[in-house]
């Protein structure tokens, strides 16, 4: 498994956001399996939208594009 920077994953979890893309577009335009997106996702999603939050604890089930995610 590769070892990604933190700004790396960050900012794959930024433009998934800003595009709307799905899980399987993303990941196959990275090279990035579904369960480390969904890792990343939940680490990253609450501190890119303002929550400043960095655990997923209180995030409610959603979707989005065509990946379900988790937010506030």
């Amino acid at each position: 498994m590769a070892d990604y920077s933190k700004g790396f994953k960050r900012r794959v979890v930024q433009l998934w956001i800003q595009h709307g893309m799905s899980t399987n577009e993303i990941s196959r335009t990275s090279g990035i399996d579904h369960k480390t997106l969904m890792r990343w996702y939940k680490r990253f999603y609450p501190e890119i939208t303002g929550g400043g939050e960095t655990k997923h604890e209180g995030l409610q089930w959603h979707y989005v594009g065509n990946c379900a995610g988790y937010h506030k």
